[in-house]
């Protein structure tokens, strides 16, 4: 029998089979993307960290140095596997579009950390009962308050979870036993603990910045000579919903590298030379993932305490 191939053979494949050909490859290359999309060691929201400012400026090399990972001074657990920082730009009444990709990304979970003007400094225009024209003013920290995790609530949260899960006792100590075992749970649920990169000794770390996250939040929101925090009202009570940096700044800059909050953030542009700005009226806040990210959440916990050790006297 004659099989070779011939280039007149192949003429004819390819001319009466080439669309079965294409459908094939095509078939091929789908299968091949949703088996790595349901077994390959993707990244959830909880594994990622972002950070967003808005109508704020932020210096991007201080940010950078903030998220870095590695080192003694890292706040992250090994669970952070990225980080990003996002600016929304400055507020303007006709951008609807920044609106909408905020509902989007809340949605799903992928809001952690919120650097956000709270002066009020938005201006609206309406007609009163009588028909004349007044004006209101409003902070935009104000709008957004609905998907903020009021710090008290967030470190009770924590400290509720460390007691579930890591077995802390009313001495303020962890069981590595427990938190092993529930690592052992988290990993028959997870692909991304499947192949051996994570052990049990990095979980009982990450519970470890946990805990020293929340004393220390517990520490400030205690102290009744602290005011650095920015508050709201909501259904009639007032509650902590961030930090205040301007007035985190008046309390001077960190003694071992001087540091203050306006080396960070500011209302006004930064120059990224000597990093000058005015960090008075911009609130950092928390969303509340607690839908999205039961375990993780609580790395913006200790990204908001990092925040206060590093350029603060705290």
């Amino acid at each position: 029998m004659n099989n070779r191939i011939t280039k007149t053979r192949l003429k004819q494949l390819l001319s009466y089979d080439l669309w079965k050909i294409i459908a094939i490859i095509a078939a091929g290359v789908f299968l091949w993307s949703l088996l790595f999309t349901m077994f390959g060691d993707s990244l959830s929201e909880g594994q990622k960290l972002n950070v967003y400012a808005y109508n704020v400026t932020v210096k991007v090399s201080e940010m950078n140095e903030l998220l870095k990972t590695g080192g003694e001074n890292d706040f992250k657990s090994y669970e952070i596997r990225e980080t990003q920082f996002y600016d929304f730009g400055m507020y303007s009444a006709s951008n609807t579009t920044t609106a909408q990709q905020f509902a989007a990304w809340s949605s799903v979970g992928q809001l952690d950390i919120f650097f956000v003007s709270c002066n009020e400094g938005i201006v609206t225009k309406q007609k009163d009962e009588n028909g004349r024209e007044v004006e209101t003013k409003r902070s935009l920290a104000g709008d957004y308050i609905p998907y903020f995790y009021p710090l008290e609530t967030l470190t009770g949260d924590a400290f509720d979870y460390l007691k579930r899960y890591g077995g802390l006792d009313a001495d303020g100590n962890l069981d590595e036993t427990e938190i092993k075992n529930y690592f052992l749970d988290r990993k028959r649920r997870d692909n991304f603990y499947r192949h051996g990169q994570i052990d049990a000794d990095m979980e009982v770390e990450r519970f470890g910045k946990l805990l020293y996250a929340a004393n220390k939040m517990k520490e400030f929101l205690s102290r009744d000579d602290l005011d650095i925090w920015y508050t709201a009202e909501q259904d009639g009570k007032e509650y902590i919903y961030g930090v205040e940096m301007g007035k985190l700044g008046l309390r001077g800059g960190n003694p071992a590298t001087g540091k203050t909050p306006t080396d960070l953030c500011g209302v006004g542009e930064i120059d990224e030379v000597s990093g000058s700005s005015v960090a008075s009226g911009v609130a950092l806040a928390v969303f509340n993932n607690k839908n999205h990210q039961p375990d993780l959440m609580y790395e913006s916990l200790s990204f908001v305490v990092a925040v206060i050790e590093r350029y603060s006297d705290l």
